[in-house]
């Protein structure tokens, strides 16, 4: 899997924002799993990176929905693993969000939000 650092910025967590996801369509059919515990590690406008003791397959296919707290409001986004990394008991994640232009713009202004609550 390969990794995208070609983005304008990532924004790190610390600590991480915990979430949770589930899996939503595998091989193009719909499915819907069961929520798994997750923490979001950074994010950007395109995707983000994410820690769980869940050891996801690394399929292209794969599609998540996952949903974390950022100052106090909801995000909910879906996307693809781009890659995996083990690191001692957690898996380590790449996510690239789904286009959606309103959601990128929802992102950005949570995460000015955010980092002017924690300067």
């Amino acid at each position: 899997m390969k990794y995208n650092r070609d983005e304008a910025f990532r924004f790190p967590f610390d600590p991480p924002l915990s979430g949770f996801f589930s899996i939503i369509r595998i091989n193009n059919l719909e499915n819907k799993s069961r929520n798994g515990a997750m923490s979001v590690l950074d994010i950007s406008a395109g995707g983000l990176k994410f820690q769980s003791t869940l050891d996801l397959p690394e399929q292209a296919d794969l599609e998540l929905l996952l949903t974390f707290i950022m100052n106090r409001d909801e995000i909910t986004l879906q996307g693809r693993i781009l890659w995996k990394k083990k690191k001692a008991s957690l898996y380590m994640y790449g996510l690239i969000m789904n286009e959606n232009d309103r959601l990128k713009e929802i992102i950005i202004k949570e995460l000015k939000t955010y980092r002017k609550n924690n300067q």
